[in-house]
């Protein structure tokens, strides 16, 4: 499995559920060691969670 690209694919959830309490999570899956950017790569998908609503998820 190869670096992701530019654009939608890249920004890609592996797994997007829900807790017990009804909120978000996100599941990164990686291969091997992660790259040193992985912290700002979680900054930006909680940015992306954060703007979906009900439409979004149905």
């Amino acid at each position: 499995m190869g670096r992701h690209g530019r654009g939608a694919a890249r920004d890609r959830l592996d797994v997007l559920g829900l807790d017990a309490t009804g909120r978000l999570v996100v599941v990164e899956l990686k291969r091997g060691t992660a790259d040193r950017d992985v912290h700002l790569q979680a900054i930006t998908y909680a940015a992306l969670v954060s703007r979906f609503d009900l439409g979004t998820l149905a």
